[in-house]
């Protein structure tokens, strides 16, 4: 049994993605695998996943579109909306693979409930009544301008979870971008005041913040490496731990 009680996953959009976005079914079938192995390794699992396979938000900045008419230069609270509502698409998807393939009971909690034929979420406030071992909290805080970074953090803070599992394309934190980088050093363990100095881009600050106040550890690893939640807790896989 882990001692962190809970444990949050933070995946990315792309952990499920195919090669030209959407979903794979093939891909999240494997991530719902990896996530059923923890499960007999802590009291719950709540796992938050980002919406970057269907839309991310920033792709409608005016920015992005300073080029193109006003009309499809969205607002920053529109496109953060849209973005919010991808993520609960994923979640609902992981969830029915896992009920459907492996036989596994969860919910997906979202900031106000949603119904649409046979789909249905539940509201964060009965996440405690319900008690379910593996739960997805999609949708962000349901206001724009919030990262599913800082949903990770205040998810394991809402569900008493010590410890955030950081599914990325790389091994940990490095001193600068390795996949940009040939001479990137990793860092095995790094504080999260340092983190913060030194502008560690693998979460936002933000997130940072929230997560040193609250003494919550992250774990950050490579998502693609077989049985990778499993063999990061058991201390089996190359990461960096934010502490």
């Amino acid at each position: 049994m882990s001692n962190y009680g809970g444990i949050v996953i933070k995946l990315s959009g792309e952990s499920i993605s195919a090669l030209d976005g959407g979903i794979d079914i093939y891909r999240a079938s494997g991530t719902a695998k990896k996530i059923v192995s923890i499960l007999d390794l802590c009291d719950n699992v709540s796992v938050v996943v980002g919406g970057g396979n269907i839309i991310r938000g920033r792709d409608f900045s005016r920015k992005n579109h300073a080029n193109l008419c006003d009309a499809t230069a969205f607002r920053k609270t529109t496109a953060d909306s849209i973005g919010m509502i991808s993520t609960i698409l994923n979640a609902l998807y992981l969830s029915e693979i896992l009920i459907s393939d492996y036989g596994v009971s969860c919910d997906v909690f979202t900031p106000k409930p949603i119904s649409y034929g046979t789909v249905s979420t539940k509201d964060y406030s009965q996440y405690w009544s319900c008690c379910s071992r593996l739960s997805f909290f999609a949708g962000g805080t349901g206001l724009p301008y919030f990262s599913t970074d800082i949903c990770a953090v205040i998810c394991a803070k809402y569900t008493g979870s010590g410890l955030i599992l950081k599914a990325t394309k790389t091994d940990g934190v490095y001193d600068k971008d390795p996949l940009v980088y040939q001479d990137a050093v990793h860092i095995s363990e790094i504080t999260y005041s340092d983190a913060i100095a030194k502008n560690i881009k693998i979460m936002d600050q933000a997130a940072f913040f929230m997560a040193r106040d609250s003494k919550i550890k992250i774990k950050v690893f490579n998502m693609n490496e077989d049985d990778c939640f499993r063999a990061v807790i058991e201390g089996k896989l190359k990461h960096s731990t934010i502490l």
